[in-house]
């Protein structure tokens, strides 16, 4: 399914992409108490874990990688 929307609807699919990490993030904040200081403290650490673990979910694969890009 990433494949079609990748080679047909890629802007959609970066889109939606953004938005599952923008959704871990915000469910890093509940996990841990340390990063409910802000949304972007949560980015940064779902950064360093995709330097660390890159293949850990699977449209990190595909080329989306978390950024601080917010929407």
């Amino acid at each position: 399914m990433i494949n079609y929307y990748g080679k047909f609807y890629s802007a959609k699919l970066k889109d939606f992409l953004r938005r599952v990490n923008s959704k871990l993030a915000n469910w890093a904040i509940r996990k841990y108490k340390g990063l409910r200081v802000s949304l972007t403290s949560a980015m940064k650490w779902i950064s360093r874990l995709h330097k660390r673990k890159p293949n850990l979910f699977a449209h990190w694969t595909f080329g989306s990688k978390p950024t601080m890009e917010l929407r």
